[in-house]
């Protein structure tokens, strides 16, 4: 019985990841396309130079937006595979990879800045997430107990991610 917990557990969660990744894909590449139709290409490679930009010009608020959504926005890139799969050691890599696949996307299609401050916070996010998930598997220890806590709080910190998403008008 608890063997088939562990497969629908780990089945829920992969399921829940690769509704993240259509979604962060949505939030990052097609939430604006009308806005920047016809925009510019801009690109910042200088690290912290468009960060300092937000904090000199914009307002408080916005300056946690920009800075923790591009962390937590990939949270979840570094916490679930690690907790589904064996996979571990280079998922922080993967999540620099496809933060860097993103914001090439956005160049090459002109839906925004493309910056590498965003790789730098997005790389933190899944490396957040890594250890959360480490941490999580270290204090818990039995494999269904850690899925069972993992689901718990994806699906919390998930709900509270779209109700916030919904809020700002996101979707």
């Amino acid at each position: 019985m608890e063997e088939k917990q562990i497969r629908f557990l780990r089945f829920f969660l992969a399921v829940i990841f690769i509704a993240y990744i259509i979604l962060l894909l949505y939030l990052t590449m097609c939430k604006n396309v009308v806005l920047v139709k016809f925009r510019e290409r801009e690109v910042s490679l200088i690290p912290f130079r468009a960060t300092v930009g937000v904090i000199r010009y914009m307002a408080p608020l916005r300056i946690i937006e920009n800075i923790g959504g591009n962390i937590l926005l990939f949270v979840p890139f570094g916490f679930i595979p690690p907790i589904i799969s064996r996979l571990k050691k280079r998922i922080i890599l993967y999540g620099a990879i496809f933060s860097i696949a993103i914001e090439t996307a956005q160049f090459i299609f002109a839906l925004g800045l493309t910056d590498i401050d965003d790789v730098i916070y997005n790389t933190l996010g899944t490396a957040i997430g890594f250890l959360a998930a480490h941490l999580l598997k270290l204090k818990i220890g039995r494999e269904l107990s850690v899925l069972k806590t993992a689901a718990a709080a994806v699906l919390i910190c998930g709900a509270a991610g779209i109700s916030a998403m919904a809020y700002e008008g996101l979707f």
